[in-house]
C-alpha cells in the first residue's frame, strides 16, 4: 500500500516511474489524493517519451482517491469510522489535544486528518 500525498506533475512522474518499476496493481495499491480533477494525467504535459498517459493509467489502475475532511462537509459526520471517530469528533479531540500544556508550541495542521486516516488505512491493511 503507497499513499501519495502529492501534486499532479511530481503524482505523474511517480507513477510513471512505478510503472515502470512494476509497483502497479494487483501486487501494489496507491492511495491518491481525491481532490484531482477527473483524468488528471491527460493534463500534464508529456516530456517524457518513456513515459505518455496511458502508462500512467495504467499505473493508476485499481488506486484509490482519498478526499481529506471538509470536502463533503454536510455528508462527513453520517460516516463513523472503525476508531468510532467522524469527522467532527475528530476535530473537537485534535483541537482539544492541542490546548494541552505539551502540544502549545504546535501549530494546527490542515493535513493530519489525511495522516490519521493514512494510518488507519496502513493498520487495516496489515491487518493489525
Amino acid at each position: 500500500i503507497i499513499n501519495l500525498n502529492t501534486y499532479g506533475p511530481y503524482a505523474y512522474n511517480i507513477l510513471c516511474e512505478a510503472y515502470h518499476r512494476g509497483l502497479v496493481y494487483p501486487e501494489y495499491v496507491w492511495f491518491t489524493p481525491g481532490g484531482y480533477t477527473a483524468e488528471w494525467w491527460t493534463e500534464v504535459t508529456e516530456t517524457n517519451s518513456s513515459c505518455p498517459h496511458r502508462l500512467v493509467a495504467k499505473a493508476l489502475y485499481g488506486s484509490f482517491g482519498i478526499l481529506p475532511s471538509g470536502y463533503i462537509v454536510d455528508e462527513d459526520d453520517i460516516f463513523d469510522t472503525l476508531s468510532g471517530e467522524n469527522t467532527t469528533s475528530f476535530n473537537k479531540t485534535y483541537h482539544k489535544l492541542l490546548q494541552q500544556p505539551q502540544y502549545q508550541e504546535y501549530n494546527e495542521l490542515g493535513v493530519v486528518g489525511v495522516a490519521y486516516d493514512a494510518m488507519w488505512s496502513i493498520a487495516i491493511g496489515l491487518d493489525i
